[in-house]
C-alpha cells in the first residue's frame, strides 16, 4: 500500500510539471505579473506551458519506451535518463524561445531558462552519478519563489515551507520506492534550488 501511494505522489509530482505549477503559483500571486496577464492571457500562457514542457516531451519518451528504447518509464538505471534529460532541456528551451515573442514579464523567461539550464546540467551530472529529477524539479520550484520573494520583497514564506514539506514528501516517496539514495535525494533539491535561485536572480 505505501509504495502504491509512493507511485501516486511520483507520478502526480512528476519533475517535468514543475515548470507549469511555477508558473501558476507565480501568476496567482499578488504582484504586477498577475495583473499584466489578462485572465485568457493566463489561461494561454499556462496551456503552452504544460503542452510543451509536459505533454508534449512526455509523448515523446513514452513513445520511446513503446520502442523499448527505455526500458521501463521509470528510468531506474542512470543509462536511461541521458535521452529523456536532453529532451527535457530542448522542449524547455523551445518553450523560452516561444514565449519570447509575446512580451511576458521578465520572470516568466526567467524561469523557463532555469529549467532548460538546470536540466542540461543534470544531464551532465547523469553522464557519471545518478541524481534524482524530482528533487532538482520541486528544488526549482522552490528556489524559483525564494528568487522572486527577494526580488519583490515579497512576504511567501507560506509558500516556501508547504513546498518544503512536499519536497520532504515526494523525497520519502522516492526512498520508498529505493529509486534513489539519500544523497541523490539531497543533491538533486539543493541543484534544482540553487540553479534556479541563481538563474532567476542575474535574470531578473
Amino acid at each position: 500500500m505505501e509504495k502504491k501511494i509512493a507511485h501516486v505522489i511520483s507520478g502526480l509530482l512528476h519533475p517535468m510539471v514543475m515548470p507549469f505549477f511555477t508558473l501558476l503559483i507565480i501568476i496567482s500571486l499578488n504582484t504586477y505579473i498577475s495583473f499584466v496577464l489578462t485572465p485568457a492571457g493566463k489561461r494561454i500562457l499556462l496551456g503552452l506551458v504544460f503542452t510543451t514542457t509536459f505533454m508534449l516531451p512526455m509523448s515523446l519518451i513514452v513513445l520511446l519506451s513503446k520502442k523499448s528504447l527505455l526500458k521501463s518509464l521509470e528510468m531506474s538505471e542512470r543509462q536511461e535518463r541521458t535521452i529523456p534529460y536532453l529532451i527535457t532541456a530542448i522542449f524547455y528551451y523551445v518553450t523560452f524561445e516561444m514565449l519570447k515573442k509575446f512580451y511576458l514579464p521578465d520572470i516568466i523567461y526567467s524561469i523557463l531558462l532555469g529549467a532548460a539550464f538546470t536540466a542540461v546540467v543534470a544531464l551532465f551530472i547523469n553522464l557519471k552519478w545518478k541524481i534524482s529529477a524530482h528533487m532538482i524539479g520541486i528544488g526549482g520550484l522552490i528556489g524559483a519563489l525564494a528568487a522572486l520573494s527577494r526580488i519583490l520583497m515579497l512576504d511567501i514564506h507560506h509558500w516556501i515551507m508547504f513546498l518544503i514539506l512536499i519536497a520532504g514528501i515526494i523525497g520519502s516517496a522516492r526512498l520508498l520506492l529505493k529509486a534513489h539514495t539519500p544523497m541523490q535525494i539531497y543533491a538533486g533539491f539543493l541543484t534544482g534550488f540553487c540553479l534556479m535561485l541563481l538563474t532567476v536572480m542575474i535574470q531578473s
